[in-house]
């Protein structure tokens, strides 16, 4: 039985409605190492007639033998060609019924058989197309799986009938798999953020810095060399991208500074890096909201698990070597600093939960950060509709009762900044660790202030 299963209420929905079709189906569905992918199709394939199989990197002739051995209690292929076609074929013609294929990993079939989706394509047109067979191929190697198979250049593309790229846990589903308090679940989702996997580390009812230490930076913890494992596996040239990530992981956001950083002799030389690492979803190009700028992005990285990564620990891989302890006591000194960004990032997405739920003045259908010749605002969202706005500060901080006022006088100036901005449909808000007498400070102010309690109530 999978235990620690949260969420993936959607993606488990749409894959029960497509097996209910009772014709042919392939479905891709990749994303990140260790996001869940095949934590959700074993969820899925439960009580179903299934052969599911896992690729890994050897040569297509013991893939082919292991996916013959996993087939066994569904249909005997000992005696069929070590050949896919034929395999698929024996499958279309002799499997009546709603069968399940599930091939995991399939970036490694890929690498082991030049010209393999080509042959898949041949498969899917001349044999599987008028049966009852679901075909579900899964890859973590995004760059792979989003040329190979859901590119338009892609043999396979047209063929598939539906795709799921899945996300990492929300920082509300974090704190259902978690079971902690939303302050301890900040301080954790800043190391693992959303994926499953490194969030089950964290679970141990213990202090949050002897996990770190143990699951993170102690000789042998998987974590402590899972990123540098992850983009070796995804690029030909890793050291080149995880000097970039660091450069901006260190505050570098800019594309000189990032060029500055890394040696690089111009744009030119570094734009492809950046594309590649931006395609495969590592960073993510920002402008501010509102902004018609055609230049002057800012770029950050994706995932708070890398950022803590290239932050602390790869600068610092020497001093990792001789001293664990010692890093540690550093990254505690830097680390309320480090969670001011991840927490900017957790209140926009708490913000869009309260806008599903209907918890806000008005409805919002745009969320971002804003930001003019050195004045930045964390959160806006707007109703363009409407003209409806919202400035937020977020601060990770306890705030008292004239911080709050300080906070919010800045912050309707900064506004006044904003491009399209009408005093009257605007509102503005905080949201901070704790705030000192909310309730009535927000009815006062008339302002929308918001803590780590109002995270609480959503679970």
């Amino acid at each position: 039985m999978i235990t620690d299963f949260v969420n993936r209420q959607e993606e488990l929905r749409y894959l029960d409605n497509t097996y209910q079709s009772e014709r042919f189906e392939f479905v891709v569905i990749y994303g990140r190492r260790r996001v869940g992918k095949t934590e959700l199709v074993k969820r899925f394939m439960e009580g179903k007639k299934v052969i599911y199989f896992l690729a890994t990197a050897t040569t297509k002739l013991d893939n082919i033998r292991r996916f013959k051995e996993a087939s066994k209690n569904i249909v005997d292929l000992g005696y069929i060609k070590d050949d896919w076609e034929d395999i698929f074929r024996y499958l279309a013609e002799n499997v009546k019924e709603r069968l399940l294929v599930i091939i995991d990993e399939f970036p490694y079939l890929i690498e082991s058989e030049k010209g393999l989706t080509s042959k898949f394509q041949a498969i899917v047109d001349l044999y599987l197309n008028n049966t009852k067979i679901f075909l579900i191929f899964l890859g973590s190697s995004v760059s792979i799986m989003e040329k190979e198979l859901l590119s338009y250049k892609s043999p396979l593309y047209g063929r598939r009938t539906g795709q799921i790229k899945l996300q990492p846990l929300s920082f509300i589903d974090a704190m259902e798999l978690l079971k902690k308090d939303s302050e301890e679940t900040v301080k954790i989702y800043g190391v693992t953020d959303g994926i499953p996997a490194y969030l089950r580390e964290f679970k141990e009812n213990i202090d949050f810095w002897k996990l770190v230490h143990e699951k993170v930076l102690r000789p042998g913890s998987y974590l402590r060399e899972e990123p540098l494992f992850i983009l070796r596996q995804e690029f030909r040239e890793p050291s080149t991208y995880m000097s970039i990530m660091e450069a901006i992981a260190l505050g570098h956001r800019r594309v000189g500074e990032i060029i500055n950083f890394c040696g690089f002799k111009d744009k030119t030389g570094i734009s492809p890096y950046l594309r590649n690492l931006e395609f495969s979803g590592y960073i993510v190009k920002e402008k501010p909201l509102l902004s018609k700028m055609k230049k002057g992005y800012l770029y950050r990285l994706s995932d708070n698990f890398f950022n803590f990564y290239f932050r602390f620990i790869y600068p610092n891989l020497s001093e990792l070597e001789i001293d664990e302890l010692y890093l540690l006591e550093r990254i505690k000194k830097e680390y309320d600093l480090y969670l001011g960004l991840t927490f900017e990032g957790i209140a926009r997405e708490v913000l869009v939960e309260f806008n599903r739920r209907g918890l806000l003045p008005f409805k919002f259908a745009k969320i971002g950060r804003w930001w003019h010749r050195g004045r930045e605002i964390d959160a806006v969202a707007l109703n363009e509709d409407t003209g409806e706005i919202l400035f937020l500060e977020v601060k990770w901080s306890d705030l008292s009762e004239r911080e709050v006022k300080n906070i919010l006088r800045e912050l309707k100036e900064k506004s006044r900044y904003v491009n399209g901005y009408k005093k009257d449909k605007g509102y503005f808000g905080i949201f901070a660790k704790r705030i000192e007498n909310k309730v009535e400070l927000s009815k006062n102010l008339g302002a929308l202030l918001f803590d780590l309690g109002d995270i609480s109530s959503l679970k």
